[in-house]
C-alpha cells in the first residue's frame, strides 16, 4: 500500500495502475475474486486515461492467465477473448491468434 500511496501522491498514474494490478493478483491468490476484479478495472481505467492501450490488452490477458491458474476456465476464457479483441485494435495479430486459441481451449475445458 505504501507504493500505491506514493504513486498517487506524485501523480504517477502508470505506477499507480501497475500497483493496482499487483494488489489485484494478491487478492486473487487470497481467493478474493471480487476485490481483484475491482482492482483490475481501476487499473484499466488509469491505463485508458493515459492512453496506454498496450497495457490494457496485456493486463487483460495476464488476468486471464491468473484465472486459468486458479482453475476458473470460464472466467479465463472471457478475459482471453477480450484480450484478443484489444490486441486486434492495436494491430498485434500474433497475440490476437494466441488469445483466440487460448479462449477456445478454455471453452473446451468448461464443458
Amino acid at each position: 500500500h505504501a507504493a500505491l500511496t506514493l504513486f498517487q501522491a506524485v501523480g504517477d498514474r502508470l505506477g499507480e495502475a501497475n500497483c493496482l494490478i499487483g494488489c489485484g493478483k494478491v487478492r486473487l491468490i487470497e481467493g478474493k475474486r471480487e476485490e481483484a476484479d475491482q482492482l483490475l478495472q481501476q487499473a484499466l481505467a488509469l491505463y485508458q486515461a493515459i492512453g496506454d492501450r498496450w497495457s490494457i490488452a496485456a493486463q487483460t490477458a495476464n488476468y486471464g492467465w491468473a484465472l486459468h491458474h486458479r482453475n476458473q476456465p470460464a472466467a479465463a476464457r472471457s478475459y482471453f477473448a477480450r484480450a484478443a479483441d484489444l490486441f486486434a485494435v492495436i494491430g498485434s495479430e500474433d497475440r490476437v491468434q494466441k488469445y483466440q486459441q487460448l479462449a477456445a481451449e478454455q471453452a473446451a475445458t468448461e464443458g
